[in-house]
């Protein structure tokens, strides 16, 4: 999803500027970022509906000499954000493999942002940026989502599909490190399912049947869910036919759940809950990208049997460091 970030005017003066736009016209006025080394100084300019407007300051780009309130060029660049920091390195490069000029990065700057910098064909400097806001409500309905990989197709569970599910959640071999005892009645699939169409048109939870392409046969289903929205943050699950494993496509289906909340969700960072014994599952984390950060014993009791947890979260900024093979 694309969407204007702000416009940005080159000013000798930051602090008369931003005290003109605050007083007349509402705007709240941000920190001065400074980068003595470059000799830039910049200041954001933020209005009651989000629009932003970036006033920045140099000792090497000349003032404009121009009559006070004459027709000239006041527009230095636009940003447009895409998403993740990777979305922004893939974007780059297929401008750069069309033929457009690149004239700076992908990069982290001073001031936190991931960017690069393009010309239009006209010759405009374009910031292409990764998202840096809290998410705001998903462009596509929890319960409409739909997500395409090469071979599979992750969408909302549907009635028809309690039978399959139930057939996953029944296997003890599966359920072995789960949070509950396998299912012994197909009505806890079809209560699964009921609840999912209730809770995520409200997004209270995002869980994705994963579904083979070829053959439309559910072998899975993955989660994010206990959304903090202040933090950015969410807890991931998962679980597959064991039929399905050893073929990737578990990671192939958490790759396009990540990537969307990452990017549409804009999640600055993901948990993961699981039993230290259960070594293919962290095994799946790890090859993600996932850090094991700390242990908690005792943690759940399931069946009668008490086991430990192993923590894990993986951060926006690894993510587009490129974790995953």
């Amino acid at each position: 999803m694309t969407r204007i970030d702000h416009v940005a005017l080159w000013t000798e003066d930051l602090d008369r500027l931003a005290t003109f736009y605050a007083t007349y016209f509402g705007a709240s006025a941000g920190p001065r970022y400074a980068n003595p080394a470059k000799g830039f100084a910049s200041r954001f300019l933020v209005f009651a509906e989000g629009a932003r407007i970036e006033l920045m300051t140099s000792t090497v780009v000349a003032p404009a000499r121009q009559p006070r309130g004459a027709q000239r060029m006041g527009l230095t660049h636009v940003a447009i954000c895409v998403g993740t920091d990777r979305e922004v390195d893939v974007l780059t490069g297929r401008l750069r493999q069309d033929g457009f000029e690149v004239i700076d990065g992908p990069r982290r700057t001073g001031d936190g942002y991931y960017e690069s910098v393009v010309l239009d064909p006209d010759g405009n400097r374009v910031e292409i940026a990764a998202d840096t806001r809290a998410p705001a409500a998903p462009a596509v309905a929890f319960d409409r989502l739909i997500l395409d990989t090469a071979r599979l197709r992750l969408r909302p569970l549907q009635p028809a599909d309690a039978v399959a599910l139930f057939a996953i959640c029944s296997d003890p071999v599966v359920m072995r490190y789960w949070s509950c005892a396998p299912w012994t009645s197909v009505a806890t699939a079809e209560e699964m399912i009921a609840r999912d169409r209730r809770a995520m048109p409200a997004g209270e939870y995002l869980r994705l049947g994963i579904e083979v392409r070829d053959t439309a046969r559910l072998i899975g289903f993955c989660t994010l869910f206990a959304f903090a929205p202040q933090c950015r943050r969410a807890e991931i699950g998962y679980g597959m036919a064991r039929a399905a494993w050893g073929r990737g496509y578990m990671h192939e289906a958490l790759v396009a759940l990540l990537d969307h909340g990452f990017g549409a969700l804009a999640l600055n960072r993901v948990e993961a809950d699981i039993d230290p014994r259960n070594l293919a599952s962290a095994g799946s984390l790890e090859r993600l990208g996932f850090r094991k950060e700390g242990s908690l014993r005792e943690r759940w009791i399931v069946d009668g049997e008490v086991s430990d947890s192993s923590l894990y979260g993986l951060l926006r900024s690894d993510w587009r460091s490129g974790s995953t093979p």
